[in-house]
């Protein structure tokens, strides 16, 4: 059996992510998490992380490159990859696959603040790569 493979898609824009409230799914994927989805069959990595992040993320007028920051999260049977993808956001309303989404630092001391399990170590590793420090 091969394992299933996943995207998430850190937006980066002046040293924050992208996050919305996460509140379905895997119990390791709820919470503060980024946009992201399953890889269709026959479908690169990459190429299905462009596809979710035009599908789910409304409100950015210009993106650089694709920035691959490794698996950040993997079990026996799947695998999610990880990206950075450094933008310009457009207007003040910003959603993630539906859902009201705000810019964050990962790197601040938010106590209140939920991150999915290992979206916050990951979203940190988004904008490393994205600054050229990682």
């Amino acid at each position: 059996m091969s394992r299933k493979e996943y995207v998430l898609i850190w937006p980066v824009w002046n040293k924050t992510v992208l996050v919305h409230f996460k509140l379905s799914g895997p119990a390791y994927a709820q919470g503060l998490n980024g946009a992201g989805g399953k890889v269709e069959e026959g479908e690169a990595p990459a190429d299905a992380a462009f596809r979710e992040y035009r599908e789910e993320v409304g409100g950015v007028s210009s993106c650089g490159e694709l920035l691959p920051i490794g698996p950040v999260a993997e079990g026996e049977d799947f695998i999610v990859h990880g990206f950075a993808l450094d933008v310009e956001p457009m207007g003040r309303g910003q959603f993630v696959d539906g859902l009201p989404a705000t810019w964050l630092s990962p790197f601040a001391d938010v106590e209140t603040a939920r991150w999915a399990g290992g979206a916050r170590e990951s979203a940190k590793q988004a904008v490393r790569v994205v600054l050229g420090v990682a």
